[in-house]
């Protein structure tokens, strides 16, 4: 990783949120897959929604098929986002904070203590230290706790901020676009990778697996609207450069993602689903 950058690039609230129609369809059909796997609780507990970005997942994806439970905390690294989630996906069941799941969790903890169950959607890949995350969750959840995590294992995405991070035009910018490809993006045994993951972490995993999907998506200009503001760039980044850069990605994502029999645009990717309890503590 290159020095003195930024921890994470700040995502705009209202763009994301005009943007994630995929990220809420898959998220719903994945917990209408798993939840019913939960443990049966006595509907006081409090569940942990981690990267709730602008809470439109957290509070109509996850409430909706959590309730009912005593309380719902969402927590996403950017306060921004968490201010824009307090202001547009508020419920009366449902609490925002600023948390990054990477460092120490213990003032966190202290604040609102443990969690029944934990969920996260779509966060885990952006994490710089993918290990420590899970440690952190194995911490802030009970005795006995679950949870259920879906990312991005790899998707073409990370091959072509890989390859733009490689010109010489955009050198200015090749730490945040790598910064933004995890480790499992190369790794080809993933579900192997991932279990040993969970089991440093002290999490037993009862589902762990590696789903390969190809996501239909409407047009070209569909898939440009859901990563514009993906795009791993300093806020500061002038908009010309932005503009450029975004027709470049563009251009590397159509190799990976035309339909060459069709002409549609599908995005391939692979899709880390888990669902694991914690482990009772030596």
């Amino acid at each position: 990783m290159d020095a003195g950058l930024p921890k994470m690039y700040s995502m705009d609230p209202a763009e994301y949120s005009a943007n994630n129609s995929l990220q809420i369809a898959m998220a719903s059909e994945l917990i209408e897959w798993l939840n019913p796997a939960f443990e049966v609780d006595g509907g006081d507990e409090q569940y942990l929604d981690i990267g709730c970005g602008d809470g439109a997942v957290t509070r109509d994806v996850v409430l909706e098929n959590s309730m009912p439970c005593r309380r719902l905390v969402g927590v996403d690294i950017s306060s921004d986002m968490v201010q824009y989630a307090r202001q547009h996906s508020g419920h009366p069941n449902v609490t925002y904070d600023v948390l990054d799941i990477c460092e120490d969790v213990t003032t966190f903890r202290k604040q609102y203590g443990q969690f029944r169950r934990v969920y996260s959607f779509f966060a885990f890949h952006w994490l710089e230290d993918q290990e420590r995350g899970f440690k952190n969750i194995a911490d802030l959840m009970t005795p006995n706790g679950e949870c259920l995590l879906a990312y991005v294992g790899s998707v073409p995405s990370f091959d072509v901020w890989e390859e733009l991070s490689k010109v010489p035009r955009w050198r200015a910018y090749r730490g945040y676009l790598l910064r933004a490809v995890p480790q499992s993006n190369s790794i080809v045994n993933q579900r192997d990778y991932m279990e040993i993951q969970l089991k440093t972490a002290g999490l037993k995993a009862h589902t762990c697996e590696v789903l390969r999907i190809q996501w239909k998506m409407e047009s070209e200009q569909a898939l440009a609207d859901m990563y514009e503001p993906l795009l791993p760039v300093p806020d500061d980044i002038p908009p010309e450069d932005k503009e450029e850069l975004m027709r470049d990605f563009m251009t590397g994502m159509e190799k990976y993602c035309t339909d060459k029999s069709t002409g549609k645009i599908v995005l391939p990717l692979s899709l880390f689903l888990i669902h694991a309890r914690k482990l009772p503590e030596a």
